[in-house]
């Protein structure tokens, strides 16, 4: 396309699709979006213990507002002690009203 070309817009294609397998799974942690929270969530579950750690890891650098929620799950689930320690770990270093909620239940036995 030569400069100052004007172009036909109904060519343009604004439903562009994404697909998860050109990046690197690192990023979906960081991501802003519930495709990127849903696909790592669904990961997770489909995983072998020693994968499911690095999920949880992903999971707890994602900004979505379930993370937490998440995070809360697999600590209190039936999920193998690693990753439930895991789980509690990131939990910590999370600066959300939620994950303090989820310490003054488990640390002062509230329910």
């Amino acid at each position: 396309m030569a400069n100052g070309e004007i172009i036909d817009s109904s060519q343009i294609d604004l439903e562009e699709t994404f697909t998860v397998e050109d990046y690197p799974l690192y990023w979906f942690g960081e991501a802003d979006n519930k495709e990127s929270f849903n696909f790592l969530t669904e990961e997770f579950k489909k995983s072998e213990d020693s994968i499911q750690r690095e999920y949880v890891f992903l999971i707890s650098s994602h900004v979505h507002s379930e993370a937490v929620e998440f995070l809360r799950n697999v600590a209190l689930g039936m999920y193998p002690s690693k990753t439930r320690k895991q789980a509690i770990f990131w939990l910590g270093q999370k600066d959300d009203k939620a994950a303090l909620a989820f310490f003054e239940e488990i640390l002062l036995k509230k329910k």
